[in-house]
């Protein structure tokens, strides 16, 4: 557990205070956090859910709880799924 007053409590993450009274986040097991919008995370997701703004990142708990992890490659991905992942970017046939 972060060190620090506990400031907040939700179902996917604690949010903490420290010692400079700036306000962190933990995510709790099987979430992801990303970014901060004032007293709240800017994004909360599940394991497994993608990246609201990237088809071709994902919350992979595994490798991290704070930072979006690539899709595999050759995953479907953009409009129509006429695209494919490749590190993390949607890239499309010519």
């Amino acid at each position: 557990m972060p060190d620090g007053y506990k400031v907040k409590e939700k179902t996917q993450y604690l949010g903490y205070c420290d010692e400079n009274h700036e306000i962190y986040f933990a995510p709790k097991e099987g979430y992801c956090v990303f970014g901060e919008m004032g007293d709240y995370p800017e994004v909360v997701v599940a394991e497994g859910e993608g990246n609201p703004d990237n088809p071709c990142e994902f919350c992979n708990t595994s490798v991290s709880q704070t930072e979006w992890t690539n899709a595999p490659s050759q995953v479907r991905c953009g409009y129509a799924f006429s695209g494919y992942c490749v590190e993390g970017e949607c890239i499309y046939d010519e």
